[in-house]
């Protein structure tokens, strides 16, 4: 289910960084996409 083994995960601190949290998702945005699929040479869909 994971691209690499869940124990090579690093864990977050959070808040004051007493807890840790181990991310399971990562979810990226871009604002450059025209940019992105004309430099790998892709179709631009809407």
């Amino acid at each position: 289910m994971f691209s690499f083994p869940y124990s090579s995960m690093v864990a977050l601190p959070v808040g004051n960084g007493e807890a840790e949290i181990k991310p399971t998702k990562i979810v990226c945005l871009g604002r450059n996409y025209t940019s992105h699929a004309n430099e790998m040479k892709s179709e631009i869909t809407k």
